[in-house]
């Protein structure tokens, strides 16, 4: 059971600027057999947490085209993360991020297209699933898993049930999602 605090604040119609804080209310998991602590380290994965508090803005540099009926759209969003979380939750990172996304969509009163695309830059590369590799000082790591940056992405169509005279007031829509 996990969450975000946010508050959001719009500014000039085109811009927004909000702090995120993540947190984990409850969350249960296996507890590591010998196997699984020899990839992953002996982590015990925390029944309540904080993530990596978040500083997100986001502006429009294209508005909707036909105004409340959609149209083409462009934005830019910025996630920028302190390391404030706890790492063993999934929910920390252990060091800064920074995360910049392009928005765009095309969107009638019936359907939509949108799509992202992005560059997440990490403060520092990380070892993964190698707890029971040794690093050797002065020799090149073994380890060959490594997180790193990322290019985030994704792709999304929505259906208004509008569209086939079911909820004329446009209050539900059905969203197929691809995202990597």
């Amino acid at each position: 059971l996990t969450g975000d605090f946010a508050v959001n604040v719009g500014l000039f119609n085109r811009a927004a600027l909000g702090l995120v804080l993540p947190y984990a209310a409850y969350q249960t998991g296996d507890v590591p057999d010998a196997a699984a602590t020899r990839v992953l380290g002996d982590s015990r994965l925390p029944s309540q947490a904080l993530g990596d508090a978040a500083v997100v803005g986001k502006l429009t540099l294209i508005p909707p085209t036909s105004g409340d009926h959609g149209g083409f759209a462009l934005a830019l969003h910025e996630r920028f993360t302190l390391p404030t979380g706890d790492e063993s939750s999934f929910l920390g990172e252990g060091d800064v991020t920074s995360e910049t996304r392009l928005l765009a969509e095309y969107a009638t009163r019936a359907f939509g297209v949108h799509g992202t695309a992005g560059l997440k830059l990490r403060g520092s590369e990380e070892r993964f699933a190698c707890a029971s590799i040794p690093v050797v000082a002065g020799a090149a790591d073994p380890c060959t898993t490594r997180v790193g940056h990322e290019l985030p992405f994704g792709l999304s169509f929505r259906l208004s049930p509008r569209a086939f005279g079911i909820d004329p007031n446009g209050r539900w829509a059905t969203f197929a999602e691809l995202h990597g």
